[in-house]
């Protein structure tokens, strides 16, 4: 028997493909369970932060890389 998992709709406002708040041009919540549910349905595997910041431009994805090094959070 294969389970599944049933995450509700993103509020208002909220990224549809994440359901984080954040700008177009910002990364997607890697740890967010609606992004990881809606990478792994599409992937078959779970997201990884160059995933997640994937559509973004060089200055925020090098920004936001400078952030998790210093946060220790880097892959």
């Amino acid at each position: 028997m294969m389970e599944e998992i049933k995450v509700i709709p993103p509020r208002p406002g909220a990224c549809r493909i994440c359901a984080a708040r954040h700008r177009p041009e910002e990364p997607h919540d890697r740890d967010s369970l609606y992004y990881q549910n809606y990478f792994y349905m599409r992937h078959r595997r779970f997201p990884t932060w160059d995933d997640a910041m994937s559509h973004c431009p060089k200055n925020v994805r090098n920004a936001f890389l400078a952030e998790l090094k210093e946060s220790g959070r880097a892959e």
